[in-house]
């Protein structure tokens, strides 16, 4: 048979140290390595907002574009039917927004 260790001659720790001083498990790892919920968010929300960028930028170059072709159509002197309606339609859009 074993002999049984008493109590006195075994050392009892009961603190922290040995927790620290372990290594990590294959769970813990594994949990440490995959990504939160808000990690995986976070690129799909950046795109959203370079979106949102992209589609004001869009908006102001197609508002830039009318102008300069409505500012070529007021310095032409003679213009013929389409272009008289496309400067009709232009200005409208101008006072409309």
């Amino acid at each position: 048979m074993l002999p049984v260790p008493s109590s006195t001659s075994v050392p009892v720790s009961h603190g922290d140290d040995e927790v620290s001083a372990r290594p990590i498990g294959v769970k813990a790892a594994k949990g440490k390595g995959k990504r939160t919920f808000e990690e995986e968010g976070k690129p799909v929300k950046e795109f959203e907002s370079f979106w949102d960028i992209r589609q004001k930028d869009f908006a102001l170059r197609d508002k830039l574009n009318k102008e300069k072709l409505l500012e070529s159509l007021i310095a032409k002197t003679e213009l013929d039917k389409l272009e008289i309606a496309l400067k009709t339609k232009l200005i409208n859009d101008m006072l409309a927004n």
